[in-house]
């Protein structure tokens, strides 16, 4: 939108007015618009007219290439020599548009204090037209300047310009305005000081008031620049904040907004046409895996509301986990059955949906997951929890770790492999790891509420997973609105006042939802002296540290008498809170990752929600919640509290836009609608790779053939059962320790090849599977005995089989870490095994002693690691040197005497 902004340089001439303006009318044909800025949005916006909802910010990114380097004392001489320059400087990178201000920087540059300037230098590495060179020139004669305070490098390789990010003493960009400034975003992302102008995407990037300066007004920059010269402290703050910062601005992040963008706006135009498609469906017989009420469950409570409108598409069938459903509806309109019945009716159903969440609510479906795949709604990101309830409670003693290795492998170990003593094993890894492998493998078809319950399976099981992975957005309710009367009425059957200022935070109250920061906020802000308002914690009080830690800080806030806890309540009870509450606050650490049934109720009933922007909260419109920052701090609430209470209006709008956004994303009618859609796409998927299609297909194929009957069957099964299997496989290490597994010397080579063992086994990296090996016979045996020697296994899988065969797999690489030179050759039918499975062999070179020093060795130590090295050339996809020195060498050698290459 920048012409519009300077509409007197860039559409002056008739003609050019013209033809801009033409292409803008282009816009508001389109669905959906992607802005680089929330600056280019809000000028879409108010220059443009486009509608608010039509138009998404996604921002953008920097390559990787763009961070910190190290440079050698001699690198960065040899730079500076090249470049000119002879002490500190002041960098800018960009355009020579007017809008880019050089004129500007250069200005505030000469106010800088001449003793500073002494040691300094600007440089401004771009091209510049001549005209604009000379006229910098000009100016900084006219400034006193030195004829060497001022460099102009011209056009620099990315190379040489991510050196002169990491060189600089101070990075400053003064344009008057930008759609989305990327060289500030690069110098960040390599670790610059960076200061920029308060204005535009300047400022959104930048993110840090005492680093922004008025573009206008040379004397701001001076007097930040100076600050920043003089200030080490600031220097080394504004570097890491920078680094920091760079990480909320990556191109997958943009990616994925942009994404989710699309897919919103086609189904925010498309609501109608999805409920008529999926009218149209035939109507399935579906078997629910759920907890319904009067389980204490988000999912029990949920699944309740949406059932009625999926019974619309479907016959559906209930298995619970022997109890009495209390719901009076569900009990007169569906057939409710214990799980144990099921096993006897799996073949009466189309499909089995598994409604999937972090609590023991769900664990009894596990098993009945494991015999008969189906659909699975993950309502949480992590099921630790849950593994965790069936371990500690439930008398299956080790299935928390074991679903833990499975899932997680090395990264599990990080936590239950002795060697590490971790002091709290069970709760760390609880936090960190998801334990959903299992579950998400066995899975047909999988549904979450928000894509960040994707984005987690992702970052945990990079190698992907064979369902397909669906977001369909969780239902709610409108409620309407009650009247002034009926308000004041409810208010008082609660105990509050009618003119209480209510906030309000909903759900169990867990040191995860961030209440004793809630206290200290409320405590500290302007409602905090209002003797109007009030606070509440509708929800059971955590009985643990943290919960009683709470109630002594509620004890001794001073304000004890307007802050309380209700424990728990009933949905009816919950109702009546949200329908009297004038503000809720909804905070989260450590995501689960699902969807608060919290906030959709507050927006439903009106109620304005302030949040911290992390996890699922990340799917709502700044429009419509009150964003805090993702880790939220007391005084960042402190200050929106403050701003609330001076402008409470501002609570208004934000009610309306609230209601209006779940009846058009979270109503039951269209997600009933999208989930049947999904129901056939995920059945009508399975089917095709069922047994009898396979057959009738292969048969098909195979009639013309003489013996066609007895070839059909089997050939289909076959066919079928690699269909199958799973395709998504970790990448497996294979790392051989055939020496050490057998004597260790305790020597140099020994310490790595242990040292190298224990960080893959515990290694941090997620989807590699690391496997310990050694030689006996003709295969390859798991080193077990190794491994338990140095405490690299966890106890539940010393109980496991151990010392057994593994078999070669699809891609496997070989890792040929042991010193065992002498037995190398006996690996060559595994070598060849290895690279039919389109895998690879990778070889460590210690060193090359016997052969730069032989007189050093026994007689005929020259010739056999001669043979051998010659050997691993051949045999070996890649030689992994364990020093730079050995590399170099290596390869000298290999020219010098003309050893063979692989």
């Amino acid at each position: 939108m920048t012409p519009l902004r300077f509409p007197k340089r860039y559409l002056e001439q008739p003609e050019v007015h013209h033809w801009y303006h033409e292409k803008l009318e282009t816009l508001r044909q389109f669905d959906h618009l992607l802005a680089t800025s929330e600056t280019t949005r809000r000028d879409a916006i108010e220059l443009v007219g486009i509608d608010a909802a039509r138009i998404t910010t996604i921002h953008g990114g920097a390559d990787a290439r763009f961070a910190p380097r190290q440079m050698t004392d001699e690198a960065q001489t040899a730079f500076r020599a090249r470049w000119g320059l002879k002490r500190k400087f002041v960098l800018y990178t960009g355009g020579d548009d007017f809008r880019k201000n050089l004129p500007g920087a250069l200005a505030a540059y000469a106010e800088l204090p001449a003793a500073l300037r002494a040691d300094l230098q600007l440089v401004y590495v771009c091209a510049i037209s001549p005209e604009t060179h000379g006229s910098l020139l000009t100016q900084a004669r006219r400034c006193g300047l030195g004829h060497d305070e001022m460099k102009v490098t011209g056009y620099v390789s990315d190379d040489d310009l991510i050196a002169f990010y990491n060189l600089c003493d101070a990075f400053v960009f003064p344009s008057l305005y930008e759609g989305f400034a990327s060289p500030v975003l690069q110098a960040m992302q390599c670790g610059a000081p960076v200061l920029g102008a308060n204005n535009s995407s300047t400022a959104e990037i930048v993110g840090r008031d005492d680093a922004l300066f008025d573009a206008c007004v040379p004397a701001a920059l001076a007097e930040r620049l100076t600050r920043l010269l003089t200030d080490d402290d600031m220097r080394r703050e504004l570097s890491r904040h920078g680094v920091e910062r760079a990480k909320h601005f990556t191109w997958t992040r943009s990616t994925q907004i942009a994404l989710d963008a699309l897919h919103e706006a086609q189904a925010a135009s498309k609501p109608a046409l999805t409920i008529a498609g999926a009218s149209l469906l035939p109507q399935r017989r579906i078997a629910i895996f759920t907890p319904l009420p009067p389980c204490r469950s988000g999912v029990a409570d949920y699944n309740a509301a949406l059932l009625p409108f999926l019974g619309r598409y479907f016959a559906i069938d209930l298995y619970v986990d022997d109890y009495e459903v209390s719901d009076s509806y569900l009990r007169s309109n569906f057939t409710i059955r214990p799980h144990q019945q099921f096993l006897s009716r799996a073949d009466d159903y189309d499909a089995v949906v598994y409604e999937m969440g972090n609590s023991e609510f769900h664990a009894y479906m596990l098993d009945h997951l494991f015999r008969h795949p189906g659909i699975v709604v993950l309502h949480d990101a992590f099921l630790s929890g849950m593994y965790g309830f069936l371990d500690f409670n439930a008398g299956e003693s080790g299935s928390f770790k074991r679903e833990m290795i499975h899932s997680h492998g090395s990264r599990a170990r990080r936590y239950f492999a002795p060697v590490q003593a971790t002091r709290d094993p069970v709760g760390d890894a609880m936090i960190a790891l998801p334990a959903t492998k299992s579950v998400i493998d066995r899975a047909t078809g999988i549904v979450s509420h928000s894509p960040f319950n994707r984005e987690v399976a992702l970052a945990h099981y990079p190698e992907g997973w064979a369902a397909p992975y669906r977001i369909v957005n969780q239902m709610t309710r409108e409620r309407p609105m009650l009247s002034a009367a009926r308000r004041a009425e409810t208010r008082g059957e609660l105990a509050l006042g009618e003119d209480d200022f209510l906030v309000c935070t909903f759900g169990h109250v867990v040191w995860t939802k961030c209440g004793n920061l809630l206290l200290e906020a409320f405590r500290h802000s302007a409602f905090g002296r209002d003797p109007r308002a009030r606070l509440l914690y509708v929800g059971e009080l955590a009985k643990d540290d943290f919960g009683h830690a709470l109630e002594e800080a509620i004890a001794a806030s001073g304000i004890g008498d307007r802050v309380s806890v209700t424990g728990y309540v009933d949905e009816e009870r919950y109702e009546r809170f949200l329908s009297v509450t004038d503000l809720a606050v909804q905070l989260r650490t450590n995501s689960r990752g699902g969807t608060s049934k919290g906030v959709l109720d507050c927006l439903a009933h009106g109620v304005p929600v302030a949040l911290n922007d992390a996890g699922s909260f990340e799917d709502y419109p700044d429009e419509v919640v009150l964003k805090l920052p993702a880790e939220p701090s007391a005084y960042a609430l402190t200050t929106l509290f403050d701003r609330l209470h001076r402008e409470p209006t501002l609570l208004s709008a934000f009610r309306q836009r609230g209601r209006d956004y779940v009846v058009r994303e979270h109503g039951g009618e269209r997600v009933a609608a999208e989930f049947a859609l999904l129901v056939d796409e995920f059945t009508a998927r399975q089917s095709a790779v069922s047994l009898s299609v396979v057959i009738g297909e292969v048969g098909g194929i195979l009639a013309p053939v003489n013996g066609a009957e007895r070839l059909a069957e089997p050939t289909a099964r076959a066919l079928h059962a690699s269909l199958s299997a799973p395709q998504f496989a970790q990448q497996r290490i294979l790392i051989d320790v055939s020496h050490v597994a057998v004597v260790d010397h305790g020597t140099g080579i020994q310490r790595v090849v242990r040292n190298v063992v224990r960080w893959l086994y515990c290694s941090a990296r997620p989807g590699v599977h690391v496997i310990a090996v050694r030689l006996e016979g003709d295969e390859l045996i798991e080193a077990t005995d190794l491994l338990d020697a140095h405490g690299l296994r966890a106890p539940v899988e010393r109980e496991d089989v151990n010392n057994v065969q593994v078999k070669l797999q699809w891609g496997d690489c070989l890792l040929m870490l042991d010193s065992s030179w002498e037995r190398y050759r006996e690996f060559a039918h595994l070598f060849r095994c290895i690279r039919e499975l389109h895998g690879s062999v990778q070889t460590v070179v210690y060193d090359l002693l016997p052969l730069r020093l032989p007189q050093c060795w026994p007689q005929g130590t020259s010739e056999w690691f001669r043979g051998w090295i010659e050997t691993a050339i051949e045999e070996s996809d890649a030689l992994i040197c364990i020093s730079r020195s050995v590399a170099d060498e290596l390869e000298g050698l290999m020219q010098q005497e003309s050893l063979p290459r692989g």
